[in-house]
């Protein structure tokens, strides 16, 4: 089955499908807790960033009510899920190891490599979670526990390295 990449967002929303089901009735995790987690599970935040930015064909990855789902780019314009056999044959199977070590549902990896977002949960409209961007991001905020016009915000944790909360699509 293919689906239309129209923008980044959209490959996000495909890849943590099962989390919005999953975590939609849930509160978004605290700053806290989640930049515990992050110094808790660095090494495999570290590694899951590696492996993404050099599969330039990932879209992203991510744990659903089904299984584990793969998706990877075909064209500019088109991406597909991986069968189970496909994920297994190209070694993408590590991703679904690391991501349950640190605790994260998805990855997705934005068209250039430049960023990875590790959603860790959607509620009210908003997802949240832990991103690795090669490039400085704004708003910076001081705490993304508390309403904010706008609703999108980063806190960093490390260099290259921010909590950030979004609009969920």
């Amino acid at each position: 089955m293919k689906f239309r990449n129209a923008i980044h967002a959209g490959a996000v929303a495909l890849v943590v499908s099962g989390c919005i089901v999953g975590c939609a009735a849930r509160p978004l995790p605290t700053d806290a807790s989640l930049r515990s987690r992050f110094e808790r599970h660095r090494s495999e935040f570290d590694s899951l960033a590696t492996i993404a930015r050099a599969d330039s064909q990932l879209v992203g990855a991510g744990h659903e009510p089904t299984g584990f789902d793969v998706f990877v780019r075909d064209t500019s314009a088109y991406h597909h899920r991986l069968t189970d056999d496909e994920t297994r044959a190209t070694g993408r199977l590590a991703l679904s190891r690391l991501l349950e070590r640190a605790g994260v549902p998805s990855i997705a990896r934005a068209a250039d490599g430049a960023s990875i977002r590790f959603v860790v949960a959607v509620s009210g409209g908003l997802r949240k979670g832990i991103v690795c961007s090669d490039q400085p991001l704004e708003p910076v905020r001081a705490s993304l526990d508390g309403p904010e016009p706008g609703g999108a915000g980063y806190v960093p944790l490390a260099p290259r390295w921010f909590l950030f909360v979004e609009l969920a699509d």
